[in-house]
């Protein structure tokens, strides 16, 4: 069995890709106009200012505990708000 994350099926599939994109450009963009450095939301956060930049990189994909506590740390008012706008990339389903 391979290690990496290539070998999930999922992975390959390019509108999975372009989501995954899209949550990291977002993240940094409520970053950005929250007017915080990744040290800031990394220690609002509890976690490792690294881990923030894999996030916002794209390296490293984010738990759903882990958007909640990042819009809690934004300041936003809910996890719907972190998806405002967000198109239904990877979102397929059959018949349609």
């Amino acid at each position: 069995m391979q290690s990496d994350r290539s070998y999930w099926p999922l992975q390959k599939d390019p509108e999975i890709r372009d989501a995954e994109y899209w949550v990291a450009k977002r993240l940094k963009q409520l970053r950005l106009a929250a007017g915080m450095t990744q040290k800031e939301l990394a220690s609002r956060m509890c976690i490792t200012k690294s881990r923030i930049s894999h996030l916002e990189s794209g390296r490293k994909q984010p738990q759903l505990a882990t958007l909640c506590r990042a819009s809690k740390a934004l300041g936003l008012r809910n996890l719907a708000e972190f998806f405002e706008g967000v198109p239904l990339l990877g979102c397929s389903v059959r018949g349609q």
